[in-house]
């Protein structure tokens, strides 16, 4: 009996131990579910796995123009159907939806406006991704899903190395790994330009990419461009007016 109960003690941590090194974690819930890989630790790795992966359809650079929170709605055999806004729009967890207005897009068909991304929380679990707030500059690689009969498509964010804050020319990875505080991945140019060569982009593609994530540098980048040029064309025109009124003097 001793023998038993030893036996026991020792195996458990041992299949404890093998059940984390498992390649893949499949976790069964709604409409929507994605399959909950065991990720690269390195945020950088993780975005390049994603990028690499045949898994989205829709790679783009935006802004996060709108955040509700929403509440499922069920069909008869009780699965998710589709998202409704919820009464209680006050801060704090819970299940949301993000409106985002694409800039740029590096893979897939250009939507005929802005997109809807539901099903977004913070928290550990492998359904929808991390929330996406008002005002961010994202990269983002999403893909479309198949809601149950009689419901709409929509577009599920990848949880892992799916979103990328594009902020003062920096890249932060943001997914179920960093929910509390996001990861600096490098710059947002470099990584830009790598996503780009791995998902063969255009040069054009890419390029809109670059000057999109330059309105997320303080000043907006381009904006803080044309502001240098109007503070140049002023100081020149005042110079050539400094020039003629010093003329005219002279001839007087």
């Amino acid at each position: 009996m001793r023998r038993i109960t030893l036996l026991v003690l020792v195996a458990l941590p041992l299949v404890a131990v093998l059940a984390t090194l498992q390649p893949a974690l499949s976790v069964p819930a709604s409409a929507g579910a994605a399959v909950c890989r065991y990720p690269p630790v390195s945020p950088k790795e993780r975005v390049e796995a994603i990028a690499e992966d045949e898994w989205p359809e829709l790679v783009l650079v935006g802004i996060v123009t709108q955040e509700i929170r929403v509440e499922p709605v069920r069909n008869s055999v009780g699965s998710v159907s589709g998202w409704v806004p919820s009464k209680d729009q006050s801060p704090g967890d819970g299940t949301f939806q993000s409106t985002v207005r694409p800039d740029a897009i590096l893979a897939g068909g250009r939507p005929a406006g802005d997109i809807e991304i539901p099903a977004l929380r913070d928290g550990a679990d492998c359904i929808g991704g991390p929330r996406l707030r008002e005002g961010e500059h994202v990269l983002l690689f999403l893909k479309s899903e198949s809601g149950p009969p009689g419901s709409d498509d929509y577009w599920l964010l990848s949880p892992f190395g799916g979103k990328v804050i594009l902020k003062d020319g920096s890249a932060y990875l943001h997914d179920l790994m960093t929910p509390d505080e996001p990861q600096l991945v490098g710059t947002a140019d470099d990584l830009i330009r790598r996503v780009a060569t791995t998902l063969g982009s255009t040069p054009e593609d890419r390029d809109a990419a670059l000057v999109a994530a330059g309105r997320a540098q303080p000043g907006g980048g381009w904006s803080a461009a044309l502001t240098m040029a109007l503070l140049v064309s002023a100081a020149v025109a005042l110079g050539l007016s400094g020039a003629l009124l010093r003329s005219r003097l002279r001839r007087s």
